[in-house]
């Protein structure tokens, strides 16, 4: 889920310091047991080249800006307004059409029975909330407009309006809040040019600073958004180290939007900072206190969940978490990295593809073992802990990535594979829910919850990924964030 631009700030040891400037160390590839195109049946044959077609790239809008320069030499745009409101046209085809029906589906039973709280549960007909937020509204923003839902962005502007209000009692999590919330508002923001949508942003955005306010500088990873006073997690001193690098894009972004540049300054002494910190063969571990500013001694290398970086994993697992790394392979290759990465991200991407493909539902579950004994007849294995999924997008989000920078319709119809899943098994009366086994099409066990990333993440990147328009949404105009919120690329 984190892309290149928020995914360097962890990663500074990535790639050869001659020729990228943010290394210090050359790549140390993940070993992975990677399944090939011609030696299963169950991969569709891939009949066009995976390259990267850089023939499509358009021109970024020119905006007039002002840049300054502090005394930390750090640069900032100033008061850069949005680009004009953006026009979508609707579904194109009849892929698009069954994305767009499965939205209204989950929407209807949101609204029915979870309006203005976090999550539906869409079996039992009631609701769940976690930070009291509206996260499915506020999360489903860009999504609601990107489809031209006009009807269904109208009530929820209205509730953003009225209703979304920050006075909290309540502890958040900052990474969690800002690529939700914070992320959803400067998305919708930048493609209507409606201020409400700012203002809220700035109203978050200042309740969020004083995670911030640490002997380091690298941010707590709770606050109170009423009180606005940070702490470190309930259950550890230390902060995750992917949680507080990957909030880069949101904060910079609304010091352009607003002209005050405290909110990049911010984000920006914590990429100096971790940096500048000691690293193994260029990878951080996955906790860092905010007090010391230092990582946890032992803390673990991974790629995943908490942290997004692996020294080699030798064929154990892989978390469905980290499919999202075939798709940032491939964007770097599209700007500029070596031609060699693509391979790496076509591999990975079918790698995970399998992880549904060899599921009697076609769901992947949260974690799949790789199958590394001797005699072993089959590739995976999955324990009865790891057997569940959420609905997750990160394979749906690098399959849009690789039809978009290959023009490669494989990609499309793996992604129809996977809704087709969603549809017979997940799909329920009232929206549609998370499963607690993807081994047993008899025995799925539903879990009665349906996670806002459904609707902004997954079903988004499925609807763009089925465009006859590969630029749809053009990664040459747009950066996504975590949450899947598409934010302006700067000319500086």
């Amino acid at each position: 889920m984190i892309h290149i631009v928020s995914w360097l700030a962890t990663h500074p040891g990535l790639f050869d310091i001659e020729k990228y400037p943010l290394a210090n160390q050359p790549l140390r590839l993940v070993r992975l047991k990677l399944l090939s195109h011609e030696n299963d049946v169950n991969v569709k044959p891939v009949k066009e080249p995976l390259k990267a077609d850089k023939s499509f790239i358009e021109k970024p809008v020119a905006q007039e800006e002002v840049v300054l320069t502090d005394d930390n030499n750090i640069n900032q745009q100033v008061g850069i307004p949005p680009r004009g409101a953006v026009k979508f046209s609707g579904p194109g085809n009849e892929r698009q059409q069954a994305v767009v029906d499965a939205f209204k589906h989950a929407w209807k039973g949101y609204k029915k029975y979870a309006w203005g709280h976090d999550h539906l549960k869409p079996i039992s007909g009631s609701y769940n909330n976690w930070f009291s937020l509206g996260l499915t509204i506020v999360d489903a923003l860009d999504t609601v407009y990107i489809m031209g839902l006009n009807e269904e962005f109208t009530d929820a502007r209205e509730w953003v309006d009225k209703s979304l209000h920050f006075e909290v009692n309540k502890d958040v999590n900052l990474f969690e809040v800002t690529i939700r919330v914070l992320g959803s508002l400067l998305s919708i923001y930048h493609l209507t040019s409606d201020k409400m949508f700012l203002d809220k942003a700035v109203d978050l955005g200042d309740r969020l600073l004083p995670c911030f306010d640490s002997d380091s500088g690298v941010p707590y990873s709770d606050v109170n958004l009423a009180t606005r006073k940070a702490h470190a997690p309930k259950w550890s001193p230390d902060s995750s180290t992917s949680e507080v690098t990957t909030i880069q894009l949101e904060f910079r972004d609304l010091s352009r939007c607003t002209g005050d540049p405290k909110y990049e300054d911010s984000v920006s002494k914590v990429s100096l900072h971790v940096h500048a910190l000691d690293k193994t063969d260029g990878l951080v571990p996955i906790f860092i206190n905010a007090n010391t500013g230092n990582f946890r001694s032992y803390s673990t290398i991974t790629m995943g969940a908490r942290g997004d970086t692996k020294d080699c994993i030798d064929s154990i697992l892989s978390d469905h978490l980290a499919c999202y790394l075939s798709g940032t392979l491939a964007l770097g290759v599209h700007n500029g990295m070596p031609e060699s990465h693509m391979k790496l991200a076509e591999e990975l991407a079918t790698t995970c593809y399998q992880t549904y493909a060899q599921q009697p539902t076609f769901l992947s579950p949260e974690i799949t073992y790789f199958n590394i004994q001797e005699g072993a007849t089959t590739d995976f294995y999955v324990k009865t802990n790891d057997a569940h999924s959420l609905l997750r997008p990160e394979l749906v989000e690098s399959l849009w990535y690789m039809y978009q920078l290959t023009g490669n319709h494989t990609y499309q119809d793996w992604g129809w594979q996977i809704f087709q899943a969603f549809e017979k098994y997940a799909k329920v009366i009232n929206g549609y829910t998370s499963l607690g086994n993807v081994r047993n099409p008899q025995n799925t066990r539903p879990r009665d919850m349906m996670e806002s990333f459904f609707l902004s993440e997954t079903l988004k990147y499925l609807y763009l990924l089925f465009s006859d328009d590969q630029q749809l949404l053009s990664l040459d105009t747009y950066v996504i964030n975590t949450e899947a919120h598409p934010l302006p690329i700067y000319d500086t």
